[in-house]
């Protein structure tokens, strides 16, 4: 049986010229069996970009680069700022709750005989109001002791030892004070409360142990010595400091200020030892960004502060 290749039913498409099948060969076939089927049409190039479409593709793809560095950029920078304010506020309220922690607790445990004899007082300063830095003493365990029978030091030593009830409360302390007793048969010219350094306790055999004696340093019935810490707080550029440069308790402080004030609130003008006349403090401490910012002009060095003020009244003057 013949098949007519007219009746097969090629796939559209562009013209292909293919020989029919022998079988097929005979009627509705051309001559030598080759009739044309549509196929595929015949492209003149191969597949590829254009120049225009390389360039317009390069083009796309540096607009979305640079929006994804600055957006980059940004999150850095907000990321940075956050970590800045974070520690702004940190420092700031830190350096405002220990100095008004160690304020609050001026004189506790001190002995302070009058501000005539004692020199060496519970708070000094430097500098008229308000000042920036000061000086406070601290007896934090209460170490104290009335001699009861006439002492006088042995000074040939670099240090000597004076026998107490117990030793144990001098042990945080790093200075003894002498307070001489007031009474007319011990009344000596001139013997004012006087410093030593606390250099070591003894707490088996209850003795302290202190150097900076001099001739002449006698103790009379009556008189007593008590321990405190002398610490000094002051601002180093912008590093709020303890007794030395290298301690430093709180970093990035723009300034500080302390106003020392009477029982009416007004302000103590004074440049040397405040005690007496103090009933409360001010304190105001300005904390600042570690770095500048340019876009920022809230204030003239590009910082971001931060100022914190507090008032409150000592608690062994109320």
């Amino acid at each position: 049986m013949k098949t007519n290749c007219k009746n097969l039913n090629p796939p559209e498409g562009n013209l292909h010229l293919i020989p029919c099948p022998s079988p097929w060969q005979g009627e509705g076939c051309p001559e030598g069996g080759l009739r044309f089927f549509p196929g595929r049409k015949f492209r003149g190039r191969t597949a590829g970009f254009t120049l225009i479409e390389v360039l317009i593709g390069i083009g796309i793809s540096a607009i979305l680069i640079l929006g994804l560095t600055r957006l980059l950029s940004a999150t850095l920078n907000s990321y940075s700022l956050q970590e800045q304010l974070t520690e702004m506020n940190q420092n700031a309220k830190f350096a405002m709750k220990e100095l008004s922690d160690v304020l609050m607790q001026a004189g506790a445990d001190c002995q302070l005989v009058s501000d005539t004899l004692d020199l060496d007082t519970i708070i000094s300063v430097v500098s008229a109001p308000p000042c920036s830095s000061f000086t406070i003493k601290v007896n934090p365990r209460g170490g104290f002791f009335t001699f009861t029978s006439k002492c006088t030091l042995n000074t040939s030593s670099a240090s000597c030892s004076i026998q107490v009830d117990n030793a144990l409360p001098f042990l945080p302390a790093n200075k003894i004070g002498r307070i001489p007793e007031d009474s007319s048969a011990n009344a000596v010219p001139h013997r004012y409360v006087k410093t030593y350094t606390l250099k070591g306790i003894d707490t088996l055999n209850n003795k302290v142990i202190i150097t900076g004696g001099a001739s002449g340093d006698i103790f009379f019935a009556g008189d007593g010595i008590y321990s405190f810490n002398s610490q000094s707080y002051y601002l180093k550029g912008t590093n709020l400091c303890l007794n030395s440069d290298t301690n430093v308790l709180a970093e990035n402080i723009d300034s500080l200020k302390i106003t020392f004030m009477d029982s009416a609130g007004t302000t103590i003008n004074s440049s040397s030892y405040i005690w007496s006349p103090v009933k409360s403090v001010k304190l105001f401490v300005d904390g600042i960004t570690s770095l500048p910012d340019n876009r920022y002009n809230g204030y003239g060095d590009h910082h971001r502060h931060l100022p914190l003020t507090y008032q409150f009244r000592l608690k062994n003057k109320v």
